[in-house]
């Protein structure tokens, strides 16, 4: 082979070396994307949370109350949310609320009196909202009474 010749292939080589590299690039860059495309669903999620707190707190006529938040931009929908712990032994149902509008708290009446408890009990004993909800594309989420967020459906 003759120097140019050489030249030639160091050329080839090189030239199909940088296509793979753009190629390998580029499939990154669509990866990355489709994480943040779902990273932003997952970060609207996280900001939306409940729990219970004194009605008197909130200027509310009631013992206790539960609050759903939703620190959000944008709505999220079809929230409920049960008690769980000690409050099963008070029959508590369920709250139910259409929707929860970008940056607003929502205090409802518990589902059942816990006046009989005091806020010590209710802490002490593990009373801690489980909050199902659905974002504004349509994913299930649920946060349990650990705190803990899970993705049920899209």
């Amino acid at each position: 082979m003759d120097g140019q010749a050489v030249a030639t292939w160091i050329q080839a080589v090189g030239s199909a070396g940088s296509l793979l590299a753009f190629a390998a690039w580029v499939g990154i860059a669509i990866i990355n994307r489709k994480d943040d495309h779902e990273l932003r669903f997952e970060r609207q999620a996280q900001t939306v949370a409940a729990w219970v707190d004194k009605g008197s707190e909130h200027e509310v006529d009631h013992d206790y109350v539960v609050c759903i938040t939703n620190g959000g931009d944008s709505p999220v929908y079809d929230c409920r949310v049960t008690l769980q712990g000690l409050v099963a032994q008070h029959m508590a149902g369920e709250i139910s609320l259409h929707l929860v509008p970008p940056h607003d708290t929502k205090t409802e009446p518990t589902p059942t009196a816990l006046g009989d408890l005091s806020w010590e009990d209710i802490y002490s004993t593990g009373i801690a909202p489980e909050l199902t909800f659905r974002d504004s594309s349509g994913r299930r989420w649920k946060r349990d009474g650990d705190g803990i967020l899970t993705e049920l459906s899209r």
